[in-house]
């Protein structure tokens, strides 16, 4: 006699009165009820808590969400981090052309199956949520990620390598900036296992992509120190 399949269960990612995230227990579909209030503050951050599964599922695939600037040259990424404040928006708005800006804040770092590493850009969400300039962006896009530069302000341009020991710890603060906002709803042991997962991610990502400080200053042209370096 044939068993019949257990009914499908769902579990809840994120709930309240308005907004829900549930997960399907046998499968990885997501059910996602958003609604809509009349205040666009709540569905910006609706919007923004809707891709908490989606980071689950690229951290578990060994990528993460890091905080970050993304600018790209012929297809090719490097990414500029630093905390906020400290220039990542003003390196986007002063490099120039062939090299494109493609965001300020944020971009999802997948890993691909043959162990390279592509970035997508992500909104600036602060400007949603403090009603600045309503920007879009195209999350689709994607471009290689070549090298990580570590930002630092300071009279003149220099660049150094940093080791890859040092460059995951630093990778990995980048991104936990980043997954503290999306998972702040989660309990501390759920955010500890995303977290370590987080870890182990960036400790591979620094084995694989170069890591390096770029001192830069309010006038210098940082663009032509990362267009000096060797290239594959």
């Amino acid at each position: 006699m044939q068993e019949e399949s257990p009914a499908i269960k769902w579990s809840s990612f994120f709930e309240d009165d308005n907004f829900s995230l549930h997960k399907n227990d046998r499968t990885d579909d997501i059910w996602c009820n958003i609604g809509r209030t009349k205040n666009n503050k709540n569905n910006y951050l609706k919007m923004f808590y809707s891709l908490s599964p989606i980071y689950i599922k690229i951290i578990k695939s060994g990528g993460f969400p890091f905080h970050t600037a993304l600018v790209e040259r012929n297809g090719k990424g490097a990414l500029l981090s630093a905390p906020g404040g400290t220039g990542k928006s003003t390196c986007c708005r002063r490099i120039p052309s062939p090299w494109r800006a493609l965001c300020d804040d944020e971009a999802l770092i997948c890993r691909l199956d043959d162990g390279h590493y592509e970035a997508h850009p992500f909104p600036t969400w602060s400007d949603y949520m403090m009603d600045r300039e309503k920007k879009t962006w195209n999350v689709q896009e994607h471009v290689e990620v070549k090298a990580v530069f570590f930002l630092k302000q300071s009279p003149q341009e220099r660049i150094e390598p940093i080791v890859s020991g040092k460059a995951a710890l630093l990778m990995y603060d980048a991104a936990i900036a980043a997954c503290n906002r999306i998972f702040s709803y989660l309990d501390k042991e759920e955010q500890l296992k995303i977290f370590k997962k987080v870890f182990n991610n960036a400790l591979e990502m620094s084995k694989k992509v170069p890591a390096y400080e770029l001192k830069v200053s309010i006038d210098g042209k940082f663009w032509e120190l990362i267009d000096a370096l060797p290239t594959e």
